[in-house]
């Protein structure tokens, strides 16, 4: 119970004042636990504590990844739209609940910042789901030179958190979201796409060349 408590003051306080910002006392005065030093009882440090924060959030996440992805790859290849619906829906689901909304604030804070990006990293739990879209999709980014195809896919990750982050940032400050979450979660696979296979100019070809 106490552990809970630590994580759900914890999600509330990061996704307000940013994961840098929230001190581990205003932490354990949020969550109402007697003991003055419960995340450091529970967590061990700040790091253990994000790292908890993003496998709980990712698990429910790849739970449902799981079964889209089993469903395409019982029936290959893999239609391309289909495999970037695989990694936005599950993680716009999150949209649907106020916990979920401040995970996705969270983990766009925590992207952008390399120390974390690294603690997830060291998850054996957090990305399996990742690994296989990126393997579904790869025949489909042949075409692209190798130097594009690994930028334009950084770029899709910082888009799809930012993105995400945004939608669950109007949804917090009660203001109208420009989209209905299952638009928004539809027409951001279509924005993805676009930028993973826009054509590349002879301008780029030129300057990869030199």
């Amino acid at each position: 119970m106490g552990r809970e408590r630590v994580m759900a003051a914890a999600l509330r306080l990061m996704a307000q004042k940013g994961a840098d910002a929230v001190s581990m006392r205003e932490i354990n005065v949020e969550s109402g636990l007697r003991n003055a030093s419960g995340v450091q009882y529970h967590f061990g440090n700040r790091e253990g504590l994000i790292l908890a924060i993003v496998e709980e959030g990712m698990t429910r996440v790849e739970a449902r990844r799981r079964q889209l992805l089993l469903d395409l790859e019982a029936e290959p290849p893999a239609a391309a739209r289909e495999v970037i619906r695989a990694l936005v829906e599950p993680l716009a689901e999150e949209l649907h609940s106020e916990p979920g909304r401040q995970y996705l604030m969270i983990l766009q804070q925590l992207g952008n910042r390399p120390v974390h990006s690294a603690l997830a990293e060291n998850s054996s739990r957090v990305h399996p789901g990742l690994r296989r879209c990126t393997r579904l999709l790869t025949p489909h980014l042949a075409g692209l030179p190798v130097a594009i195809r690994r930028e334009r896919s950084a770029h899709l990750a910082r888009s799809l958190l930012r993105a995400l982050s945004e939608q669950a940032r109007r949804h917090a400050h009660g203001r109208r979201p420009r989209l209905a979450n299952g638009a928004f979660a539809s027409n951001l696979v279509d924005e993805l796409l676009a930028l993973l296979w826009a054509a590349v100019s002879p301008a780029t070809l030129a300057l990869l060349s030199r």
